[in-house]
Parts: structure tokens; C-alpha cells; sequence
């Protein structure tokens, strides 16, 4: 099995998004890198081909898809985003004269969500996190790293990392419900935050005794949590707030 192995049926049998915000959902980063596959280029990918699984299923032909998807793609442009498409789709298939699809296709980019910034649900056995990045993050937030850590079942630390969105100027993330411990990395500057009772603590600033002793927090299935901003500032001391 490689990385970008996929199954249109089941996307979750290689860790892909079935819907945006999925629990295995990449951001649009500000930058680009192999930690979140450049963007969730080849991940994300799953979600159309999630929409060509759904025409398959309504009787189009491979023949007629290849035909089809060659066609989107000769219409897509750089920088193109997942809303694009939701607009892209239905008019390509119009062009191809595939009018009969149209309400299958239209059903699945509402399933999918693609036309959607924000998340509309959370998925099954997941918590939703939801927090906004402070003033003007156009310097900082490629560079911001938030890790949720938590134990496997063979008793080995776990991490869930996650960049900020930079549509949403957001940290977004669905985790599977459970207990972790919250850590947040300024990747520039090498600073490092954990989060406790009393809000978050810089590691520079911690004992030794403090810096091993976890603090976990239990977020549970279909519930949406923010962050606090107690102890978490950037250079203009604006700290952050929740949706």
C-alpha cells in the first residue's frame, strides 16, 4: 500500500476524506510541504473521486467518465480551489451533454460538500476543533503547527497535526473522540506551547517536573470546542479567541 493508494467506495480504508472536514481532511495551507501533502493534494483528491464513485453507481459508464473528468481537467486552471469546482463540475457535464447525471452529481457535491468553506457536520466518532488565529497572520500562520497527542492501542504516543486553514485564517480540525494532550509550534522561531488548566504555557517556561507532567483533555463525539487564549500571544500580544 502506498500513501496515495484509494478506494472510491471506502476513502477511509486509506486514511482519505469521504466529505471537506472529514476527520482525514487536509487544509488550504499557506504554504506548501510533504508533512500535510502539500496541501492535501493527492489526499484530498479522494473527495472527486468520491463524486466519480456516485456517477458510477448511477449507471455512467467508465468510458463516459473518462471522457468527462478529461474534459474538467482541460478546463482547470491553476490555483483552482474545491468551490471552484462545485461550479466547474455541473457546467463540464452540461458541455459533455450528460444532462442525465446532473442531479447525481449535484447530490454528491452536496454529500461531499466541496462548494463549502466551513464545516456543516462532524464526522462519526469525532469531536470538531474550531479556533481563529489573532490579527494579522499573513507573516505567522504557515509556520503554526498544533499537535493533539494522545496514546495508541499498543501504547505508543500518537499525534495528530494540524496547520491553520488560510482560507478560514483558522485552526479547523475533526479528531476521533478521546483524551490528548494540546501542543501548539511556531515552526520559525522554535517556540512551543502546551496547554494546561490555566491556559497555555510556553515550554521555556516550564520545570522540568511541570514539562512531564501531561494534562489531557477529553473531547467527545459530536461535540465542537474551541481553544482558549489565556498565556498564548504573538509579537503584538493580541493572543487568540474562539469562533
Amino acid at each position: 500500500m502506498t500513501p496515495y493508494s484509494t478506494d472510491e467506495g471506502d476513502p477511509h480504508r486509506f486514511h482519505h476524506p469521504e466529505f471537506v472536514w472529514d476527520q482525514y481532511y487536509f487544509p488550504a495551507v499557506e504554504g506548501y510541504g510533504s508533512g500535510h501533502d502539500y496541501g492535501g493534494v493527492h489526499i484530498n483528491s479522494a473527495m472527486l473521486n468520491r463524486i466519480a464513485w456516485r456517477l458510477h453507481e448511477a449507471g455512467m459508464t467508465p468510458e463516459d467518465e473518462f471522457y468527462y473528468m478529461m474534459n474538467v481537467i482541460m478546463t482547470m486552471t491553476g490555483g483552482i480551489t474545491y468551490p471552484d469546482l462545485a461550479v466547474l463540475l455541473p457546467w463540464c457535464l452540461k458541455q459533455v451533454k450528460m444532462d442525465q447525471y446532473m442531479d447525481t452529481l449535484m447530490q454528491a457535491i452536496e454529500e461531499i460538500g466541496i462548494g463549502r468553506t466551513l464545516p456543516q457536520r462532524i464526522p462519526e466518532g469525532c469531536a470538531l476543533i474550531m479556533a481563529d488565529i489573532p490579527g494579522d497572520p499573513a507573516c505567522i500562520r504557515g509556520n503554526l503547527l498544533m499537535s493533539f497527542l494522545c496514546l495508541d492501542e499498543a501504547g505508543e504516543v500518537m499525534s495528530v497535526d494540524i496547520w491553520p486553514d488560510a482560507r478560514l485564517n483558522a485552526i479547523v480540525k475533526a479528531l476521533p473522540a478521546g483524551g490528548y494532550a494540546v501542543h501548539l509550534r511556531e515552526t520559525v522561531s522554535g517556540r512551543v506551547w502546551v496547554l494546561r488548566d490555566e491556559g497555555w504555557l510556553e515550554i521555556t517556561g516550564l520545570t522540568e517536573e511541570e514539562m512531564l507532567e501531561p494534562r489531557i483533555y477529553f473531547f467527545e463525539a459530536g461535540e465542537t470546542y474551541g481553544l482558549p487564549s489565556d498565556g498564548l500571544t504573538q509579537a503584538n500580544d493580541t493572543g487568540w479567541k474562539l469562533f
